[in-house]
């Protein structure tokens, strides 16, 4: 993904409809990098 200039990548090992804790907050540091606010 690029947003506002910056990169992330994110790995999903198989289809589950839950995310895991690891996985929301590297989403939440992401969108927060790229200048999203909640």
């Amino acid at each position: 993904f690029v947003l506002n200039g910056v990169i992330a990548t994110f790995h999903r090992p198989h289809p589950a409809k839950e995310a895991k804790p690891y996985q929301v907050r590297d989403a939440r540091i992401f969108l927060e990098s790229a200048g999203v606010k909640p």
